[in-house]
Order: structure tokens, then C-alpha cells, then sequence
């Protein structure tokens, strides 16, 4: 609260002092931070933060918080934390972020994020094995893997790859003719979901 007094003098003596009204300063609300969302390239298996880069400022010296909300694809999830777990989002969907802050008496300015697209995330296998184990010259080998997992619930389009000795020998779950006693037999399983290709697993004989 801020009062003046004015007192008047004429050079020689002072009249009488007169006092203004009281004003009364009011609160300067904060101005909004700066943030963005990390990782900057998730993947439906990431939780997205919503990160504040550098604080808003506050005239008044106030202590700052901030609310945070979100949006996938232009919807509120419902989330106001700083993080957003995988579960509200899928591939291909955008987010964002928003913070508006706040001094303890009143709300700034809402500022928006970054949009961030959610990418494809590659698919995994856990195993390959070829059979029969032992084999002998006459044999026609066989290729198989297991555990195809895919985040984003796409189709396994996986690969096979043999070699023999260290060259190509085929591309098919499948390989005869092709090897003699002693040879060194292996074959590469590559797991793709259509779109990216996952850690591929060897296995040999």
C-alpha cells in the first residue's frame, strides 16, 4: 500500500501537509516458461517429459509453479503430471505439452510445446535355432524363431538369411544342397514389422 504526503512551502514556511489516497499495488502476474517434450524421437515403448527449459519470471520475486496438461492428436488425455506414459499414446499420434504458471496469486500466460510425432517402434525376437541338430550332409535344414514381439501390434514380416562357410547360401526358412561335412552353417533372422528392422539373431551348426 503506497500513500503521498505533499507539504507545501512558500519559501519561508511550510503549510499545512495534505495526504493522499492509499493505492494499493497489485500482483504482476508471471510470464510463461520455455518448454519442450523429450525424447524428441519416442516411440509408442517411451513416456514422454514435458521438460520446463527455463523458468518464466516474476516481477514480484514470487515462488513459481506450473500446470502442466497435454494433447494427443488435439484430445486432453486427462494427464496434468510433467510425464505421460506410453498408455495414452500411440504410433503415428502427435503430442503436446502445456504449462501455464503461476505465482501464488495469479496464473501467466499458457505456452505450448514442441509437437512431437510418436515413431514405429522395431520389432524383437528372442530366439532363432536350426534343426535337426546334429546334421548330416543328406539333410535339408530348417530355420525357426520365436518370441516375435511388436509394440505397435504390427504383422511379422521377418527374414532369414544362411550362410555357408561365410557366403550367401539362401533367403528362405529352409536350406538344402548346399553344405558338406564340416562346414560351418549359419542362419541370421532379421525381425521387420514393415516398416523398421529389429536386432537380428544367429544362430549356426
Amino acid at each position: 500500500k503506497v500513500t503521498v504526503t505533499v507539504t507545501p512551502n512558500d519559501g519561508s514556511a511550510d503549510g499545512e501537509p495534505v495526504e493522499s489516497s492509499v493505492v494499493t499495488v497489485l500482483n504482476t502476474a508471471p510470464t510463461p516458461p520455455s518448454i519442450a517434450i523429450s525424447p524428441v524421437a519416442p516411440t509408442d515403448a517411451d513416456a514422454l517429459v514435458c521438460e520446463i527449459v527455463a523458468d518464466g519470471l516474476d516481477v514480484d520475486e514470487d515462488a513459481l509453479t506450473y500446470t502442466i496438461t497435454w494433447t494427443v492428436d488435439g484430445s486432453d488425455p486427462g494427464e496434468t503430471s510433467d510425464t505421460l506414459s506410453s498408455d495414452f499414446f500411440d504410433r503415428d499420434q502427435v503430442v503436446r505439452c502445456f504449462a501455464r504458471p503461476n505465482d501464488g496469486t495469479d496464473d501467466g500466460e499458457e505456452v505450448q510445446s514442441n509437437s512431437i510425432i510418436i515413431e514405429n517402434t522395431p520389432p524383437s525376437i528372442d530366439s532363432v535355432v536350426i534343426s535337426p541338430r546334429p546334421a548330416v550332409t543328406s539333410d535339408g535344414l530348417t530355420c525357426s524363431y520365436s518370441g516375435f514381439s511388436d509394440q505397435d501390434g504390427d504383422s511379422d514380416a521377418s527374414s532369414y538369411a544362411w550362410t555357408v562357410n561365410g557366403s550367401d547360401a539362401g533367403s528362405s526358412s529352409t536350406l538344402s544342397g548346399s553344405f558338406v561335412g564340416d562346414d560351418v552353417v549359419e542362419c541370421t533372422v532379421t525381425p521387420f514389422d514393415g516398416t523398421d528392422e529389429g536386432t537380428a539373431l544367429s544362430t549356426s551348426l
